[in-house]
């Protein structure tokens, strides 16, 4: 599968599918495996391209500290390798920390714009201290010895399934609240940090909403603790002509929990691009 250099940082990157462009863009501690059943199902008439992004899945990690701009900067760099000139790019989490950047700074890149679980603020004084606690949890323990994953499970894990998803899913399917755990823990320990820190640290561009013309549908979930749905009304507030959609029993990973919901508003949401450019 093809690699690209991402500011300096190998990124692996799929596709599937014939059509219009659709970039689909992770969540911090996933990857791309993240969007498989989105995939199949947009994949029947698009053109899917999917990233690993820096210090995530098989792609390199960082060694030092990086802003979430850069973030932008990948989805840059995945279109152009790709050899699209513009894209309709669905980022969820951190992925569409860095999507919302793209569309303030070069809307001519996206052709539509889904935000899942996406804030365009700052971490609150409240929130910072939380993900401090989630950095310091992940670099406890040996990073040369992957044994020691167990032990980093055992101490992100209640802190992960609670942040991450829904009650109603921790309740009724442990088998992928499971397996989205062990996902979680086999991240890189030397370079996922970093990851963690960028979003920490993110700036606000809640200023800016107003530059985003780019076609906007927001996705939240109802049971979101990790980007709570106000903050998903205040992106629908702040830029212009979106449309918004919560998701019922839905936590932080939407497309895992409620993937036929989660497909049904992207299709809908597609099929309004078309119309809009016939």
């Amino acid at each position: 599968m093809p690699r690209t250099i991402c500011n300096g940082v190998s990124c692996y990157w799929e596709e599937q599918g014939s059509g219009p462009p659709v970039v689909l863009a992770h969540p911090l501690f996933c990857d791309a495996e993240y969007w498989d059943a989105v995939a199949r199902d947009l994949s029947r008439d698009h053109r899917v391209i999917r990233i690993d992004f820096r210090c995530h899945g098989r792609s390199v990690g960082n060694t030092h500290p990086w802003p979430i701009r850069e973030i932008a900067d990948d989805l840059t760099t995945l279109i152009d390798a790709a050899g699209e000139k513009a894209a309709v790019v669905v980022g969820a989490g951190m992925g569409g920390l860095g999507a919302l950047r793209l569309a303030i700074r070069d809307p001519a890149r996206l052709t539509g714009l889904v935000l899942m679980g996406t804030d365009a603020g700052a971490a609150t004084p409240i929130e910072k201290p939380f993900w401090k606690l989630v950095h310091v949890l992940a670099t406890r323990f040996e990073p040369d010895q992957r044994p020691a994953v167990v032990p980093r499970a055992a101490l992100l894990n209640p802190v992960l399934e609670r942040l991450m998803f829904s009650k109603k899913t921790r309740a009724t399917d442990r088998a992928l609240v499971d397996k989205w755990l062990e996902v979680f823990a086999a991240q890189d320990p030397t370079s996922t940090p970093f990851a963690i820190q960028a979003v920490a640290d993110r700036d606000s561009v809640a200023a800016d909403l107003s530059k985003v013309r780019t076609p906007t549908l927001i996705l939240d979930g109802a049971g979101d603790r990790c980007n709570p749905p106000h903050r998903g009304a205040r992106l629908h507030k702040g830029i212009a002509g979106s449309r918004r959609e919560v998701i019922p029993d839905a936590g932080h990973m939407m497309a895992l929990e409620q993937p036929a919901e989660v497909i049904r508003h992207l299709r809908s949401f597609l099929s309004q691009l078309v119309r809009a450019a016939a």
